[in-house]
């Protein structure tokens, strides 16, 4: 079974749908308690079927599904050359870039404060002040 159960509100369904009171377990804000944490949700996951943890946790919120073999997934969702699964969503219209850099923290500083309507002067001072914008 995958877990994603980050958020306070989706742990408190996860920890209910193991059995657990909010209370016997670390909160899952602190990231020093992760590794026994995992430990003790792989013991309780190990105790029933996949199939009986999926009716458990079909219909709620508490972000758990269960690992496919590659067989079990829908052909829609394996890649065209049948490679493995295709990420989804799959941009049409948009197709993502591999190798298009991210923009730096002031990459763009000066061109957005110039379509702000800042003075040049005043953007030359900011930015040779590296001021936190």
């Amino acid at each position: 079974m995958a877990v994603g159960a980050l958020e306070p509100q989706f742990y408190a369904l996860l920890l209910k749908g193991l059995g657990f009171s909010v209370d016997e377990l670390p909160s899952v804000l602190d990231r020093t308690q992760w590794p026994s944490m995992k430990a003790t949700f792989a013991k309780r996951f190990k105790e029933k079927t996949r199939e009986e943890w999926c009716r458990i946790f079909d219909g709620t919120d508490a972000c758990v599904t269960p690992v496919l073999d590659f067989a079990e997934i829908d052909p829609k969702h394996v890649a065209k050359d049948g490679s493995g699964p295709q990420p989804a969503p799959v941009l049409s219209r948009t197709p993502a870039v591999a190798g298009k850099s991210i923009p730096t923290a002031v990459e763009h500083t000066e061109q957005v404060l110039t379509q702000l309507g800042v003075e040049q002067e005043d953007i030359r001072t900011l930015i040779s002040s590296r001021a936190k914008l």
